[in-house]
């Protein structure tokens, strides 16, 4: 067990755990990307919603004395002000009390006192004043929304750089893992299928490269050594093929001589 936790990766493996590794990085970028791109537009929303407010507030105002007819603006401003937008951004930035603060302020004194009110002048100041709590919520989604669109780009930035970084070592794994062994290999062969059994592949490292490197280099002296001794039976055999010739000859002459 504890020698296959030492043994190196072999190279495909090393080649899947690479792409695993680019692919975790991407989903990763994409997914924060997502999440940070959800929430900025949920802080849009919730701004578009503060800002209906503040308009419903002085269309309301100058609807003062307000009349059965108005009940329709009331029950709009009561809808925008519990609206599920302003909750949920309020959840997700952390502004629950103040928002609960702005609910308060208008079912406690704003909107009794626009259903008891005569003239604009009565509640104008109430309406500054839930107008102003307005403002400061906006300015909280607001604050919340760069910081998410800068940690976007912050995100983006970092994941640019991881993926360059697992680009080039990716290249530089590629050409001294496969490519380089590779040309050696390729070599090698021709060297060998040319009777040329001098050349030796160099590859470190205990991958299939380095397997393939051996076993050729093994073979190659093999072939060698076998090619060396049939060389010098062919030349032993050609010595005596000489020496029989030779006697013959010599025979063959003494034969015509006598």
């Amino acid at each position: 067990m504890l020698k296959r936790r030492f043994t190196p990766l072999t190279l495909v493996n090393q080649l899947v755990l690479i792409v695993l590794l680019s692919t975790l990085i991407g989903v990763t970028g994409m997914t924060i990307s997502a999440r940070l791109v959800h929430g900025v537009q949920g802080s849009a929303h919730a701004i578009n919603k503060a800002g209906s407010l503040r308009m419903q507030s002085y269309r309301l105002l100058a609807s003062i004395p307000l009349t059965a007819e108005d009940q329709i603006l009331l029950d709009n401003m009561e809808a925008t002000v519990f609206s599920p937008e302003l909750e949920q951004a309020a959840i997700r930035d952390g502004q629950v009390e103040q928002l609960s603060a702005l609910q308060k302020y208008w079912q406690g004194e704003l909107a009794p006192g626009m259903k008891k009110a005569h003239s604009q002048a009565t509640v104008a100041g109430d309406v500054a004043s839930f107008v102003n709590r307005i403002d400061q919520l906006v300015y909280a989604f607001d604050h919340t929304t760069e910081e998410r669109i800068t940690s976007v780009v912050s995100a983006m930035r970092w994941m640019v750089l991881v993926m360059a970084l697992l680009l080039i070592f990716t290249i530089v794994w590629l050409r001294a893992r496969l490519m380089h062994p590779w040309q050696q290999l390729l070599r090698m062969a021709r060297a060998v299928s040319q009777r040329d059994f001098t050349q030796r592949a160099r590859i470190s490292g205990r991958n299939e490269m380095a397997t393939l490197g051996m076993a050729l280099n093994n073979m190659s002296e093999e072939l060698a050594e076998s090619y060396a001794v049939l060389e010098q039976r062919v030349q032993e055999k050609t010595a005596r093929l000489e020496q029989k010739n030779e006697i013959l000859a010599f025979l063959w002459q003494g034969h015509f001589r006598v």
